[in-house]
């Protein structure tokens, strides 16, 4: 958690090719939700930002695997559905004060907690025994290396790169106001090999049939990610949900940073 991208820990992805996209947007459905680029931009001079994932891995043929290593502290493994909350504290010109990230369960069970304050970094599964801690090198935090004020740019710029590399595409969306890129790339022998020795990759596929990765992202008509989804796609056709992410983004005021360390360190 040191940087822009590492805080928001994949939600950087926008969408860009302006023509096509325009044609694009008009979706169905319910609107999709907007983005207060003001409140963001104006964490340049300090505030809290703050990242919200909700994550599905599908565990599969692993599943009671999975459940006992987590059972005995594995510190690398996460249930089939959590969630992850990045609480970055900013100071003028987009200084780096403290981060915090807390995960919980689908049950609201606090799984695992990060603090980093200067250059000292703890990392504890409470009730597990799972207790990390590290000093990185360097000077610290420092600044983002994308303040807030450029992040939605920032994002866009991202997959503008994508779609132009050839292998993203446009795709029409099913709500108004959202944009759909969708990427598609076969399974390698490797990735499954992988799997049987050792569950590394969140979620787990070598149980299935599968051939090919389709893998899609949506963003606000603002090119702001909310977010992504991963199949895999069996040799019959037919195709199976391995991951999924929804993302939020948001401002807070630097008052609300004591309550939220508070909630989760209990200080």
């Amino acid at each position: 958690m040191v940087g822009g991208r590492e805080l928001l820990g994949g939600l950087l992805a926008g969408v860009g090719g302006a023509a096509v996209i325009a044609a694009l947007v008009l979706g169905r459905g319910d609107a999709a939700p907007r983005m207060d680029l003001a409140a963001l931009a104006a964490l340049d001079d300090g505030g809290v930002l703050v990242a919200r994932i909700e994550v599905y891995q599908r565990h599969g043929a692993k599943a009671e695997e999975i459940a006992g290593l987590l059972a005995e502290g594995d510190r690398y493994l996460f249930p089939e559905r959590y969630v992850t909350e990045d609480w970055l504290l900013l100071g003028p010109e987009a200084y780096m004060l403290e981060s915090t990230r807390a995960t919980w369960t689908s049950d609201g069970q606090l799984l695992e907690r990060q603090r980093m304050v200067g250059r000292e970094m703890v990392i504890e599964r409470p009730g597990r025994g799972v207790v990390h801690e590290s000093t990185l090198p360097g000077s610290g935090l420092g600044q983002m290396q994308v303040p807030p004020s450029v992040l939605l740019a920032e994002s866009r710029a991202d997959v503008e790169q994508r779609l132009a590399s050839g292998n993203w595409e446009l795709v029409a969306p099913s709500r108004v106001g959202t944009l759909v890129i969708v990427s598609s790339r076969p399974i390698v022998p490797g990735e499954l090999r992988a799997q049987e020795v050792a569950m590394r990759s969140g979620f787990y596929f070598a149980d299935l049939p599968a051939t090919r990765f389709v893998t899609e992202e949506t963003y606000t008509a603002e090119y702001w990610p909310t977010g992504s989804r991963r199949w895999a796609v069996l040799d019959n056709g037919s195709r199976i949900l391995v991951e999924s992410r929804t993302f939020t983004i948001e401002a807070r005021a630097a008052a609300e940073w004591d309550g939220f360390v508070a909630r989760v360190w209990g200080e």
